[in-house]
């Protein structure tokens, strides 16, 4: 990503991951959590639009991206300690989370831990904080999954993208994310386990949720749900988008999210 800094921090004893930053550290801090599966350079849009006028903090979630893919350590404590570390870190005097997908969950997490130190958080492609109900394919031998994965791949892309995405764009991504070891994927979804149901009530920040209208994963009826439960939560709906809201319609949600941080 243009004008950010890559570097592998061990940021917790024996934890290394890929950090990208830049951007001027007196500013308001911008952090970006991407999901599962996923990468920091998804945000490349939203880096873009706002490096000028925020400091950028970008993490690879352990075995992502360009972070180092160890056999263990994918439960969601461990990612979230991660992502508390990263916080501590390079948090500014006034800190703005932004997270997709699983990253929602980690991004809701440091609000509760942090609820006096983060201002506004933005939740893309978000649903109610809750284990989710994993797909029983995950408990199969990884050589398995590896044969799988060209099915896993096309139904992967039918739930993330909206039928008027580019097409070029969806073979890229699917490469892309058919590089993401089978292993890896399967000790991150036996570790997504909540401890108990999250009663966000006490989340009294600006709270923006944006989720795209052909989104099969987070639908738009969870994020209305999550919206209802935040006391100050807003949610929009975001047409000509699925999944990947920020990288199918980066104008849209750079909008969003300027209006609501602006705000």
């Amino acid at each position: 990503m243009p004008n950010l800094t890559q570097q592998i921090i061990e940021i917790r004893p024996g934890r290394n991951l890929s950090i990208r930053t830049g951007g001027d550290e007196s500013k308001a801090m911008l952090m970006m959590i991407h999901g599962a599966g996923g990468r920091g350079e998804q945000w490349h849009n939203q880096v873009e639009k706002f490096i000028d006028h925020y400091f950028i903090v970008v993490p690879d979630l352990m075995g992502h991206g360009d972070s180092p893919v160890p056999k263990s350590g994918y439960s969601f404590i461990e990612l979230a300690q991660d992502m508390e570390a990263i916080f501590q870190r390079y948090k500014c005097t006034k800190n703005i989370v932004i997270g997709h997908s699983y990253g929602t969950a980690f991004a809701l997490w440091l609000a509760e831990h942090f609820k006096n130190e983060i201002d506004q958080v933005v939740l893309i492609g978000a649903a109610p904080f809750r284990s989710p109900q994993i797909n029983s394919i995950w408990k199969l031998p990884v050589f398995v999954l590896w044969l799988m994965r060209p099915i896993m791949s096309k139904n992967f892309a039918r739930g993330a993208f909206h039928t008027d995405t580019d097409p070029v764009f969806i073979r890229s991504e699917r490469v892309i994310s058919d590089r993401n070891p089978m292993g890896m994927m399967k000790a991150l979804f036996k570790g997504m386990v909540y401890d108990g149901e999250k009663d966000l009530s006490r989340l009294t920040l600006p709270i923006l949720i944006i989720n795209g209208e052909a989104d099969k994963f987070t639908t738009v009826a969870a994020g209305r749900e999550l919206a209802e439960q935040l006391p100050n939560g807003q949610f929009v709906e975001l047409k000509g988008a699925s999944h990947l809201a920020m990288m199918e319609q980066p104008q849209a949600v750079n909008d969003l999210i300027t209006a609501f941080i602006r705000d």
